[in-house]
């Protein structure tokens, strides 16, 4: 669970996003088939979520499915947001968000690191 600068209350797990907003029933905002893997609120106040492989946004009244670019798979993305607002993707690549194009742009690949073991 986590709540947003609007003081809204989200709950994720298997089936589906919820939230809810003081005085109010709860909303079941969107299905899911496995948990939701991410959750971000951007500088703007759009919300983002990683689930099944898949990225969607909250356009401020719908949900809307962001374009897979190729190759993307994988269940297991992270969001990050770095300083200038700008928002990455991480899976089995690196992703930038392209607002004017509405789209993710793979821009490389995972880092990955080695633990030598025989080091102290």
């Amino acid at each position: 669970m986590t709540q947003t600068s609007d003081g809204r209350i989200w709950a994720f797990r298997r089936g589906g996003i919820w939230s809810y907003v003081k005085g109010e029933e709860w909303v079941h905002e969107i299905g899911t088939a496995s948990s939701v893997r991410g959750f971000i609120e951007s500088p703007a106040g759009r919300y983002w979520i990683t689930f099944d492989g898949n990225v969607s946004y909250f356009d401020g009244n719908t949900w809307v499915s962001a374009p897979r670019p190729a190759p993307f798979s994988g269940d297991d993305l992270r969001f990050f947001e770095d300083d200038n607002g700008d928002l990455w993707v991480t899976g089995n690549g690196i992703y930038k968000w392209q607002e004017t194009e509405k789209r993710l742009e793979r821009t490389g690949n995972p880092a990955r690191i080695q633990i030598d073991s025989d080091r102290p």
